[in-house]
């Protein structure tokens, strides 16, 4: 597991973070027993298998999920996944995943996660765009600092 994430569950532990949370260990191999095995019931891709998207591809990309090289680490609703690469160029770092047909995945590299105010409303203070894609840690601060900054409005 990259750094990061692993201190972040010893020291902070899963269910907080962004969107619906973080989830335990136990939690996303759960999620990604079920989204991976394959419809003869054998098992799928691994997250050992180097992640597909390369140095080059950080725009929208179209690519099955789930797929090789990363884990599920939370939901964000409906059918939208935070994802953690495990192997590969973006090792540590974050993606955002949404499958609106079966498996046809949209990738897009996370972006600061919402905070106390959803997509939907305008966001109190303007904070500077993260790394793309950023690091596991910068991820979970970029919540953490829009979390703060809608506190500050609401307080």
């Amino acid at each position: 597991m990259p750094r990061g994430y692993r201190e972040f569950l010893l020291q902070v532990g899963a269910g907080c973070g962004p969107y619906y949370g973080i989830w335990s260990p136990s939690e996303v191999l759960a999620e990604w027993q079920s989204i991976s095995t394959e419809d003869n019931g054998q098992p799928g891709r691994s997250p050992s298998e180097k992640f597909p998207l390369t140095a080059a591809e950080t725009q929208i990309q179209n690519r099955d999920w789930p797929t090789g090289g990363c884990i599920p680490i939370g939901h964000q609703g409906c059918t939208f996944w935070s994802v953690l690469v495990l192997e590969g160029a973006f090792t540590g770092k974050v993606w955002d995943v949404a499958c609106f047909v079966g498996t046809d995945g949209e990738w897009l590299p996370a972006r600061r996660p919402t905070g106390l105010i959803g997509f939907e409303q305008s966001q109190p203070e303007e904070l500077p765009a993260l790394n793309s894609p950023p690091l596991f840690v910068e991820w979970v601060e970029g919540w953490i600092d829009r979390c703060v900054s809608d506190l500050t409005v609401r307080g």
